[in-house]
């Protein structure tokens, strides 16, 4: 929890009992009133003490209650806010390919979403990241959603020139950037191409890997039958 939300909670909490206070003070008053016939303060004095300090608490009250609602609404908003994060990391099956993830983490969709690279990374043969159409504008990521595409061979991008490490900047919004009430949100970060190197890993095969597997096996069986009958003829 941020300091912040601490302290407000914290400030909510003691306004809330000031006025609880305050009001429980109006209520004595008023039964002190009843019972009073005569002493230094008249009937009239207490009356107006009494009504100065139910208003001053129902005030008070009124305060400590937009305070709460508005904060409970900041809250909201975080929680319904999307965050996308931009990640390298190794495929499922093979480690030892290394994939570009574009997640969205957030509790809401995310819109009109640019991702930039500083210094630019190269992609493929005369193109770089920061030209692929998805990084310059990803028109909707919906929550919980992620995008992923294969970039480079892990031993091929240790062996090369190519930045280690790089700043990555996502720009999203929390609804069509065109909608006067969306929010744009910015996150910079860093991204390190060697956190993974040097550990060790190994390639995970499934039952679709097993009857590739023995389709291309059966293809392979058949082209050297092929062959035989060929030559026999």
């Amino acid at each position: 929890m941020r300091k912040r939300e601490i302290i407000n909670r914290i400030k909510y909490t003691l306004l809330s009992m000031t006025a609880t206070v305050l009001f429980l003070m109006f209520i004595w008053i008023m039964y002190e009133q009843v019972k009073i016939a005569q002493g230094n303060w008249t009937s009239q004095e207490l009356s107006n003490l009494a009504t100065t300090i139910g208003a001053f608490g129902g005030v008070l009250l009124l305060v400590v209650t937009y305070l709460a609602l508005r904060e409970t609404i900041r809250q909201r908003e975080r929680y319904e806010a999307p965050a996308v994060i931009v990640r390298l990391i190794p495929g499922h099956k093979n480690p030892n390919l290394l994939h570009f993830s574009v997640k969205n983490t957030g509790g809401g969709p995310a819109y009109d979403i640019s991702i930039k690279f500083l210094p630019n990374l190269p992609y493929r043969e005369n193109t770089s990241l920061n030209t692929l159409n998805m990084f310059q504008n990803m028109p909707l990521l919906e929550q919980g959603e992620e995008i992923s595409f294969y970039y480079m061979h892990a031993a091929e991008l240790y062996n090369t020139s190519h930045p280690k490490k790089v700043d990555v900047t996502v720009t999203y919004y929390n609804a069509p950037k065109q909608n006067q009430r969306s929010k744009k949100f910015m996150n910079n970060y860093n991204i390190d191409f060697e956190e993974r190197r040097g550990q060790m890993s190994l390639e995970v095969k499934d039952m679709n890997d097993l009857v590739k597997e023995i389709e291309e096996l059966k293809y392979a069986l058949l082209l050297t039958h092929y062959e035989k009958e060929r030559k026999n003829d």
